[in-house]
């Protein structure tokens, strides 16, 4: 009987960081961590038993010999996820857009992990049809639970020590009430209805202005940030606002790099508009360095 792969091995300057980015792109259990060893689980009967980590000194040389392919059903969901764990693109975008490559019949995206090895990301032949998201404008009375989804998906920056965001209060009250009345604020239904994400939107400097979008941790990466974007952008165009905009931080993984994916792009220091200013400066003085926040701009026309 011939041999069987069990394990897939990555040597890692970080065992620990790119333990976790795996786990979380795979799905893989943390059965076993330390700061020179990781090692990865299979949750179910795949025919990888393991993934381990172990410590080296040496850099990443060049184009890895070996790489591993990911199936997804939603590739464009996918992307946006990967990319959210601190993945990126190998290749330069095209038109905003990531570059297919092409070869054998097949097409696949390029990725590097958060220590450079290059992977795959294509299509599952196989796997489920991808995700149901209907977008719905929100309504006064769901403002608590707009609260509460907000709360959730500000846990995710305790994983970067940013324990005092993660801390901070979400949006008033008035402040949802407000956007819902004004037909400002959208909420996206997953399965059974369920609300498991919010966008609201405010014109500033003329432009439709990402003034909070959150989305559930479990549904993150999935698509929902996109469609509620892409919400926004059709309110834009059909109010006549040129562009989006929206502030956010430069070194969080799932903020400036997922925006540059969606076409956004940061605004030089020189173009910032008043109004946006003001908002960045408001910022400021809640406590936010402004070091790590950087303004950005989708153009619509």
């Amino acid at each position: 009987m011939p041999a069987s792969i069990h394990n897939v091995v990555f040597d890692a300057r970080q065992p620990r960081l790119l333990g976790r980015f795996w786990a979380a792109a795979t799905g893989y259990i943390v059965a076993d961590e330390r700061a020179d060893f990781v090692r990865l689980r299979a949750p179910d009967d795949r025919s990888v038993r393991q993934i381990l980590f172990l410590h080296v000194a040496d850099p990443t040389p060049g184009k890895n010999r070996v790489h591993v392919d990911l199936a997804a059903p939603d590739l464009e969901a996918e992307i946006d996820r990967l990319l959210g764990l601190g993945a990126s693109l190998a290749d330069e975008p095209v038109d905003g857009r990531p570059r297919w490559r092409e070869g054998n019949g097949i097409r696949w995206f390029v990725l590097r992990d958060p220590e450079g090895n290059e992977f795959c990301v294509g299509t599952d032949p196989d796997g489920a049809p991808p995700p149901t998201v209907t977008i719905e404008l929100a309504r006064p009375e769901q403002a608590p639970m707009l609260q509460a989804i907000e709360r959730k998906a500000g846990e995710r920056f305790r994983e970067l020590g940013m324990d005092d965001v993660a801390d901070d209060a979400p949006l008033s009250l008035e402040v949802l009430t407000a956007h819902a009345t004004g037909g400002r604020a959208w909420i996206a239904l997953g399965a059974a209805g369920k609300v498991i994400g919010y966008v609201l939107v405010d014109v500033v400097d003329g432009c439709a202005h990402v003034e909070q979008v959150s989305v559930l941790p479990d549904h993150q990466g999935t698509g929902v940030g996109r469609a509620l974007l892409d919400q926004v952008a059709r309110w834009a165009a059909h109010t006549g606002r040129p562009a989006m905009t929206l502030t956010t931080f430069s070194h969080v993984p799932w903020n400036r790099p997922l925006y540059e994916h969606l076409g956004f792009v940061v605004i030089a220091e020189d173009q910032i508009g008043p109004e946006l200013r003001a908002i960045r400066d408001a910022e400021t003085a809640h406590g936010l360095d402004p070091t790590t926040r950087v303004c950005m701009r989708r153009d619509l026309t």
